[in-house]
């Protein structure tokens, strides 16, 4: 039975299925997956997108005028991108048949404020199309669904559920950028095509998939809860300069290294989660890493596809007895906890700059790397290692969704929670202040504990709401 609080963030109005504007051609209608396409986890990539209203932000649009452009030129956009109104086929493909995606309409007894003052993630879900624990409508349903939630104020949520099987966050940005920019009517050198079969290209589909590992770690059955941390720029570039200047116990660095900003707050909130965890000797950290720009020759960002991959790091034995409870001050350092901050920090790094394009060419295009990544995966989560998953969304382009009435206030996107495991996400904000969203999915019981480390907190903004108008 719907909430109270369910019912004022949306009732579902009406469902269209938008088709593209004009017919895909014959020789296009089927789209070839590349093997890691094939291997990516039957889940979905969401999104909410919150506009407000008032005339100041919509240019003089109502709320009727504003659905009947994002119909309009969704339909104009999936003319360029015409395997998302497909339909899955067999292992290989996509059969780009034209059948449309889904829109959903629904109507908020509300002012946007409402979420965007408390912006649980609990609220996000509700302005979903579907929960994130579902399969979407099945196996052969659309590949993307959108619903825009409008609010009392004017204001309206966008909220995306992507097909991650289809293609990865990076396609998802070029996709929207290019519905924005055929919403406002830009030349089409702006409004791009994407670059479809490049990924098969660079990573031919298997005909004969690996051997499925069961994971132990990732059972169902675990209480997981997601929280978002909003963590300070400032901070973050003086944890990144102490980080370049000196070892963790004060020496000075002999060859200094310089971690980017999503370096140096993955290996942050990697140990604060081991810190939290109640059980295992091991951990490890899964990296997605997104492949274009790493290959030679690069990908054009607009590749379409899942051209990424998982970078997993060498897990790390910590024993219970060697980390630094919660409680302790975050200036009570122990040799064995700035130990920790050196070793997290280093495979961290190391991890994800090893993504090359040697490792790519050698590790990722051979005959053997698709049971190669598998196995890799399996022996870790086999031998019970605490395996936490990193997604970064930080500099993508997201902001730049402007349909014609301005950009997002806030862009919101937990990750998708089939995988039962502890995950990661970032994400960037609008203010260009450096402020970073670390959307994190625990246990409940060990969630409370992350939530009281002292060295996450020294990086907690004082400022956790998205950056609004006083008028809001």
């Amino acid at each position: 039975m719907a909430t109270n609080e369910d019912l004022k963030l949306g009732v579902d109005v009406s469902t269209e299925t938008i088709k593209p504007s004009s017919p895909t051609p014959p020789h296009l209608q089927t789209h070839t997956l590349s093997w890691i396409d094939q291997i990516t986890p039957r889940m979905h990539i969401c999104l909410v997108l919150f506009y407000l209203g008032g005339d100041e932000h919509s240019g003089g649009y109502d709320i009727s005028e504003k659905l009947r452009q994002l119909k309009q030129s969704l339909s104009q956009a999936l003319a360029l991108y015409y395997p998302l109104a497909g339909r899955m086929g067999w292992t290989t493909t996509v059969n780009c048949t034209d059948e449309g995606v889904d829109f959903i309409e629904a109507r908020a007894t509300c002012p946007i404020s409402a979420v965007l003052r408390q912006p649980e993630p609990e609220k996000v879900d509700r302005l979903l199309p579907c929960s994130r624990m579902c399969t979407m409508t099945g196996a052969w349903g659309p590949l993307l669904v959108v619903k825009a939630t409008t609010f009392d104020c004017g204001g309206m949520a966008l909220g995306l559920c992507f097909r991650h099987t289809v293609a990865d966050a990076q396609s998802l940005a070029c996709f929207l950028k290019t519905w924005a920019a055929i919403a406002r009517k830009i030349p089409g050198e702006v409004a791009r095509r994407p670059s479809l079969g490049v990924a098969a290209v660079a990573f031919p589909p298997l005909f004969l998939m690996p051997p499925f590992v069961p994971a132990p770690a990732l059972a169902s059955g675990r209480r997981l809860v997601t929280r978002r941390f909003v963590l300070d720029g400032t901070r973050i570039c003086a944890l990144r300069e102490r980080s370049a200047a000196e070892q963790p116990d004060g020496t000075p660095q002999q060859r200094p290294r310089r971690l980017t900003r999503v370096e140096v707050v993955t290996a942050l909130i990697w140990r604060c989660l081991i810190r939290a965890s109640s059980s295992a000797d091991e951990f490890a950290a899964a990296h997605v890493v997104n492949l274009r720009a790493r290959m030679q020759p690069p990908l054009p960002e607009t590749a379409f596809g899942n051209i990424m991959t998982l970078a997993i790091t060498p897990a790390l034995v910590v024993p219970r007895e060697h980390r630094r409870p919660c409680g302790v001050p975050a200036d009570e350092v122990t040799m064995k906890s700035s130990t920790l901050r050196r070793l997290t920090e280093e495979k961290t790094s190391d991890t994800i700059r090893n993504v090359d394009a040697g490792y790519i060419r050698e590790t990722l295009q051979g005959a053997a790397a698709p049971l190669g990544c598998a196995c890799r995966l399996g022996k870790c989560l086999w031998r019970g290692v605490r395996l936490a998953w990193f997604s970064s969304l930080w500099g993508f382009p997201f902001y730049e969704t402007d349909f014609g009435w301005g950009s997002p206030v806030w862009v919101a996107g937990a990750g998708n929670e089939v995988i039962q495991a502890e995950g990661v996400t970032l994400m960037g904000r609008r203010e260009g202040s450096g402020h970073m969203e670390a959307w994190v999915r625990l246990e409940a019981e060990e969630m409370d504990r992350l939530d009281k480390d002292p060295e996450l907190l020294t990086l907690i903004s004082s400022d956790p709401l998205p950056s609004l108008p006083s008028c809001v």
